[in-house]
């Protein structure tokens, strides 16, 4: 389905049924950010348990970074 399509099927319903569906996918978003937030948090505590990061100063990372 094209970009296109979707939005002349999504004129199709009544104006409240659209902003219902506006509601929708901006819950649906929220969540799908919520969960690439979550899952990244998981990876960096993995690689902290893993000894693949550690934590510096920002002192350290400044120096590190400017390297």
């Amino acid at each position: 389905m094209t970009l296109d399509t979707a939005l002349d099927t999504i004129e199709q319903l009544a104006p409240e049924e659209q902003k219902e569906l506006v509601s929708i996918v901006e819950k649906r978003l929220i969540e799908k950010e919520r969960q690439e937030i979550y899952d990244e948090y998981m990876k960096t505590l993995e690689s902290a348990k893993s000894k693949e990061l550690m934590p510096e100063s920002v002192d350290d990372f400044i120096k590190r970074i400017d390297d």
